[in-house]
């Protein structure tokens, strides 16, 4: 893809947009993974609206990581790859407790749904992809 098709710049790592579910009104949240100099994956959350550390929503959530990419299925509990809590002390961008392979196939996580998930609802879901 050519840098004047779009006005995003590329950052690398991947991108999921995770969407509200049902009819709620919470805005859609940008979730990045990127892997520094050490390879440890940071994970940052992006809102467009609000700042993601006043978004009441990332109070007691976790970042859920499915085996499947079918956002129309229901995301069943013997289908987690991973999974990260997070606290209302959360920033926008935190460290994981383990590295993640950004790739396809395997443990990768590229094509993988993506969830924010309080106690078993999901809030928002996503699939992941490069960015």
């Amino acid at each position: 893809m050519c840098g004047s098709e779009t006005s995003r710049p590329v950052l690398g790592g991947t991108i999921a947009i995770l969407k509200s579910l049902g009819e709620s009104t919470l805005p859609d949240l940008s979730l990045l993974f990127h892997q520094d100099e050490a390879s440890t994956t940071t994970a940052t959350f992006q809102s467009s609206s609000v700042p993601v550390t006043a978004d009441a929503d990332l109070s007691s959530c976790q970042i859920v990581i499915f085996r499947d990419g079918d956002l129309r299925a229901p995301a069943p509990t013997t289908s987690i790859l991973h999974v990260f809590p997070l606290s209302t002390s959360t920033s926008q961008s935190f460290s994981l407790p383990r590295k993640l392979d950004l790739g396809v196939g395997g443990e990768g996580v590229i094509g993988r749904r993506v969830g924010l998930v309080r106690q078993t609802q999901v809030l928002r879901q996503g699939i992941i992809g490069y960015n």
